[in-house]
């Protein structure tokens, strides 16, 4: 007896030091945390940020080549044989020396190349600005992509709260039918109806609490949360935001802030430098040389070091190219056109998106109103049947298809609600650059 008291005592404190330590693990965490975490700890933004770095040491490669080139060169030579020659009367006479030094130092620089090393670094620099713009539309998709995945958790949750309230419900409604069987007022076939009615809104449970479970590890491991975490959602208030929508001031924001379109334009002046460096290959360029060098092997006195020098101007032109440059500009034109085309494209499907967007919002409003009322309706028509039910003036069927119809209208409440979120979760998503997803709690 004594053991098997133990044995209890132990196993009930195992399952209370679980419990403390899984209330440890839980995390509470806001919509903005999740998705500054995100920007911050996220494999492809630190990847995109080692490109936009990788860029910023190409302007610097760029830049060098506006400095003179400046080379230093050492030798050391021996030679086994050394031809001389003998004349009677003389020292012998020696062309070269066995030990041969030349130390040199030799300067190069472009005098003139018609801007063209300018434009380069300019070049460079456009595509930072190209790099950083492509860095913040993936921080933006990945903002957009955990924001979903926030509302879509919160719906389950509270999907699965109904369908708990739906559970008790049932089984009460069970409760009261296996008495009534057992006394003889109904027959068994009913009471296994109303089992498999309690047992497919249970399956439906868990059904939501797996898609929540995936949907929880696909959040943490977006946002580079721990993946063993137990993480609480905290509710967002959206009451302020969906009734302050109006087209105009969003098409403005939308065409100052959005990221995409701000790329094409980045994309079209790196076009255009291009281009005007394409029709400077066909002018000459001009470069200048000096080296200086100290040394010894020149005749007459082969030991001894001497110094020496020369200087040297180069200049290059480009006679005939088959107008290579001259296709090459007219190809560019044309990629230039077609920029301006996406750009009028891009604002054109926007201004449509954010239209039907804003009339879908005005639609899920009056849905929701609708859903609220049928399911104020349901409730009330559940506690009638319930009560019917209880003093033997309805049938369960009639319970079940009132708890039915609960059931489906609290399904239909919580879909139009976070359809409406969703919805202007993409309407900001459309009319504003990153800081609009970051920080959509605090404005």
């Amino acid at each position: 007896m004594t053991g098997r008291f133990i044995l209890v005592f132990w196993s009930m404190l195992a399952m209370v030091a679980g419990c403390l330590v899984a209330q440890e693990k839980t995390e509470v965490v806001s919509l903005e945390r999740v998705v500054r975490q995100t920007l911050e700890k996220n494999f492809s933004v630190q990847s995109t940020d080692e490109q936009v770095l990788a860029q910023m040491k190409k302007i610097r490669k760029a830049r060098a080549a506006l400095l003179p080139i400046v080379t230093a060169t050492g030798v050391y030579t021996r030679i086994g044989v050394v031809p001389e020659f003998e004349i009677p009367g003389f020292e012998n006479i020696k062309f070269v020396n066995p030990d041969t030094v030349n130390f040199s130092l030799g300067v190069k620089y472009n005098l003139f190349d018609w801007g063209m090393t300018r434009d380069r670094v300019k070049l460079e620099e456009l595509g930072l600005e190209s790099r950083q713009l492509s860095a913040l539309l993936l921080k933006k998709g990945l903002a957009m992509q955990v924001s979903m995945l926030y509302l879509n958790i919160l719906q389950v949750q509270e999907g699965e709260a109904a369908l708990r309230d739906n559970i008790a419900i049932l089984e009460n409604i069970l409760g009261i039918t296996e008495r009534r069987f057992e006394d003889g007022y109904v027959p068994e076939h009913q009471v296994l109806q109303t089992r498999s009615v309690l047992e497919s809104v249970k399956a439906q449970r868990l059904q939501l609490l797996q898609a929540k479970g995936e949907m929880v590890m696909a959040l943490k491991n977006a946002a580079g949360l721990p993946l063993d975490s137990q993480l609480a959602l905290r509710e967002i208030d959206w009451n302020d935001r969906l009734g302050s929508l109006s087209l105009e001031p969003l098409l403005e924001r939308a065409f100052n802030q959005r990221e995409d379109l701000r790329l094409l334009v980045k994309q079209m002046e790196i076009l255009g430098c291009t281009r005007d460096m394409v029709g400077k290959t066909r002018l000459p360029l001009m470069s200048a040389g000096l080296n200086v060098e100290l040394r010894n092997g020149i005749m007459p006195d082969v030991e001894k070091l001497k110094t020496n020098w020369s200087i040297g101007l180069t200049v290059v032109y480009n006679l005939f190219d088959g107008n290579a440059s001259r296709w090459e500009q007219e190809a560019l034109n044309h990629q230039l056109a077609d920029l301006e085309i996406s750009v009028l494209k891009t604002r054109r499907d926007l201004e449509a998106s954010v239209r039907q967007g804003l009339e879908t919002i005005a639609l899920l409003d009056k849905i929701s109103l609708v859903e609220k009322r049928r399911l104020d309706i349901s409730r009330r028509g559940l506690e009638l049947a319930e009560q019917g039910f209880g003093e033997g003036q309805a049938s369960y069927l009639e319970v079940l298809n009132a708890q039915s119809n609960v059931n489906m209208a609290e399904n239909n409440v919580i879909a139009a609600k976070y359809q409406q979120y969703a919805q202007w979760l993409a309407i900001r998503n459309e009319t504003s650059g990153l800081e609009g997803l970051v920080d959509m709690e605090t404005k």
